[in-house]
């Protein structure tokens, strides 16, 4: 089978990763032009990653160790949104330690006492002590405490493209597209700026970003999520960090007047960005914005986006990935982790598949894809869902903006914390992250989850054992000592 992946960057140079090692056999070509610019602002990743990275989906012979190196990569544990609401709050990057079970009990008992929704993680409470047991780069998480990366997604991209070309048989080709044949949403034909044709395609792989030239050849459609994510811009820059040996192993959000600003620990700086709505403020506004609260922002540059994605994000033998299918506002690092979700699931569909017959595989592919992407929407929605009122952005947001399933939650919030079947998932933000955001955001009210814990108590007679559990992992966690702290971290890789 012919496969041809149109684009680089981390979505392409991943498609060649993960889709090479599951189906050796095939032909890949890469087809990644230098003369097209990006820009290196900083990015944070869910726990998908460190998956990808460490070999806990497949071994990919990546280590770990290369990668901080290479990408200006820093741990993360969670994000703190600050300025949400009338509290600032931790949502901890790997969840509860009862996330496996079906009612959540560690944030039903951090909710009860009036503790944090970090202190029901054992990362969260690492996060918030900042007691961070990192002995050595290679043994710095087990496989049961989680943890995710802050990185240079620029350094990322050319970090995974050192790796397939060194390590993978790929065909790889520096040139731009100058035109594509197609025929009934099926491309026979790509023609290069380079003078070279490439034909006889079974399968192409989009990861050419938002202005792809597949979604403009191919009739996919798209669907528009800005009722419930109106933020359509981003002034992206960055700040020099001037303390790195006591960087915080969290990305903070902050809320603004028309959105919110992402801060990023990257290497020796931050990457930062103000995410608004055009619809409430203008470029200038936002730059003033900032510069209000003390930014240099000399350096930036504005990025203009939609939030949606394609309705058919696999048609004729084109495949779309990365920001080519869909793209939601970078809150709680959703991209990177959808474009692993779907290769996971790409790949699965394209091994030992008689490429007469691989269309037929597109079908299965949209309907997960979609449902994806319609559930990190949810999700996203419902960290606008504070009690801030102070703008017309946030008088939107909180009053006409909420999802239907966002709607949903809340009303069984007045009486009980979500059981896991409540929310929606297909490979999206887990249970204990949507508790997290609700407990966060004082959604899930101290009475409401008092309640519901001694109604649990009573009839499975498990008190004992559930506090007991909480108050170890807590005081395991806060008392903790001899251990090496985030700025031995920094030092040993960054000097």
């Amino acid at each position: 089978m012919k496969i041809v992946i149109c684009g680089g960057g981390t979505s392409g140079w991943l498609s060649a990763l993960f889709l090479s090692y599951l189906a050796p056999n095939n032909e890949y070509t890469l087809i990644e032009s230098s003369s097209i610019g990006t820009i290196g602002v900083g990015e944070g990743s869910t726990g998908l990653l460190r998956d990808v990275i460490r070999g806990n989906i497949f071994d990919f012979q990546l280590k770990e160790g290369d990668f901080f190196k290479k990408t200006d990569a820093t741990p993360k544990l969670g994000i703190e949104f600050k300025n949400w609401g009338t509290k600032n709050y931790i949502s901890p990057i790997d969840g509860s330690t009862t996330s496996e079970f079906e009612i959540d009990f560690s944030s039903l008992v951090a909710i009860s006492r009036g503790d944090g929704p970090e202190f029901s993680s054992r990362q969260g409470v690492r996060a918030v002590v900042g007691n961070i047991p990192y002995r050595n780069i290679n043994e710095m998480w087990n496989n049961n405490l989680g943890g995710a990366y802050h990185f240079d997604g620029v350094k990322l991209g050319d970090y995974l493209k050192e790796h397939m070309l060194g390590n993978r048989d790929i065909k790889f080709i520096d040139s731009e597209i100058e035109s594509i044949e197609s025929k009934s949403n099926i491309v026979s034909e790509i023609k290069l700026s380079n003078s070279e044709t490439i034909s006889d395609i079974d399968l192409v792989v989009d990861c050419l970003g938002l202005d792809s030239i597949f979604n403009k050849t191919i009739d996919k459609g798209w669907v528009d999520y800005s009722k419930h994510l109106p933020v359509d811009n981003a002034i992206v820059f960055r700040q020099k960090n001037e303390n790195i040996s006591e960087t915080n192993p969290l990305t903070d959000a902050i809320a603004m007047k028309n959105g919110w600003m992402f801060k990023i620990p990257v290497g020796n700086r931050y990457g930062c960005g103000y995410i608004y709505s055009s619809e409430f403020c203008n470029e200038d506004e936002a730059r003033k914005e900032l510069e209000d609260e003390g930014y240099n922002i000399t350096d930036s540059k504005k990025i203009s986006f939609k939030s949606g994605r394609l309705k058919e994000i696999w048609k004729g033998n084109v495949v779309a990935m990365g920001l080519s299918s869909g793209f939601l506002e970078p809150l709680q690092a959703t991209s990177l982790h959808t474009t692993i979700s779907h290769l996971k699931h790409l790949a699965r569909s394209v091994v030992s598949c008689d490429p007469k017959k691989l269309t037929t595989q597109a079908s299965g592919y949209n309907t997960f894809a979609n449902q994806h992407y319609d559930s990190f929407v949810d999700f996203i929605n419902l960290h606008y869902q504070c009690d801030r009122k102070d703008t017309n952005f946030w008088k939107y947001m909180t009053t006409k903006s909420k999802t239907q399933k966002v709607k949903e939650i809340i009303d069984i919030c007045k009486g009980r914390l979500p059981f896991r079947q409540d929310y929606s998932s297909f490979d999206g933000a887990a249970s204990d992250l949507w508790a997290a955001t609700l407990h966060g955001l004082n959604i899930i009210k101290k009475e409401v989850g008092k309640k519901q814990l001694n109604y649990y108590y009573d009839i499975l007679d498990n008190r004992d054992t559930i506090e007991s559990e909480y108050d170890n992992n807590r005081r395991y966690f806060m008392e903790v000592e001899n251990v090496e702290t985030m700025k031995n971290f920094m030092e040993n890789n960054y000097g």
